[in-house]
């Protein structure tokens, strides 16, 4: 047990410092694997489509380790923040920056993300920073995302697509998903922007190499059949299935 926690504690920290990119060799794996993308410059972008002065329910979903979310969460006290993730390790991490920051504000909960335990349209903004990619089940934890989103509330994502590049998706296939870091099956731009015009208008969508992030505003009217799914135990293709 001392092992397994010693191994999550490690895995943990390797994952930080990838996203953080400081140390020569991640600034080589950025480079050799991932174009040169900078996952950091994204998420800075990605969060200017979060007012600081939000004053609704958000869900950060899967949460991670609240690296780069928690100077925001600082600055949105009027906020009622869920962070869920289904990794204990990261969790934990992310409790002690909230908790250091006095973030009274942010919950954290363990759970799966393909199977919410939230109500049909109960938050205001929905956050999926890079961890999807870890998440097996990427279609149903989107439709469960569009579930529990308001009518005219936000999505803001980033995680990677495949088919942008060989060398990337190559690593991924014989690398990543080999540790059991990635799971496939993965969303390529096609599929993505499909699978995202049948629910959400699109204000924002961005390609940096083999990495996309966007932000979208679910509609009122829903075309997907997303309004059609009663309760979150309810099994339905709320996608097509040949995206």
């Amino acid at each position: 047990m001392k092992e397994q926690h010693s191994e999550s504690e490690n895995r943990t920290e390797l994952y930080e410092d990838v996203l953080l990119g400081k140390k020569l060799w991640t600034r080589l794996y950025r480079k050799l694997f991932w174009n040169g993308v900078s996952k950091k410059q994204i998420v800075k972008a990605m969060l200017k489509y979060i007012p600081e002065d939000f004053k609704g329910r958000l869900l950060d979903v899967p949460a991670g380790t609240g690296l780069f979310t928690y100077r925001k969460y600082s600055w949105m006290r009027d906020a009622r923040i869920i962070c869920y993730d289904e990794d204990e390790e990261m969790l934990d991490l992310a409790k002690k920056r909230f908790a250091r920051d006095g973030l009274d504000h942010v919950t954290v909960k363990k759970g799966n993300c393909a199977k919410l335990p939230f109500r049909n349209e109960s938050f205001d903004a929905v956050l999926s920073i890079d961890r999807l990619n870890a998440v097996e089940d990427k279609r149903e934890a989107l439709s469960e995302m569009t579930r529990v989103l308001k009518k005219n509330g936000r999505l803001i994502g980033c995680f990677y697509i495949e088919g942008r590049s060989g060398k990337t998706d190559r690593f991924v296939k014989w690398f990543l998903m080999k540790k059991g870091w990635f799971k496939g099956p993965f969303e390529t731009q096609t599929s993505l922007q499909l699978r995202l015009s049948q629910d959400y208008q699109v204000t924002h969508f961005h390609l940096r190499g083999s990495v996309v992030y966007f932000c979208a505003v679910k509609r009122e009217k829903l075309l997907g059949g997303e309004q059609n799914k009663k309760s979150r135990g309810e099994k339905q293709n709320v996608y097509s299935s040949n995206l």
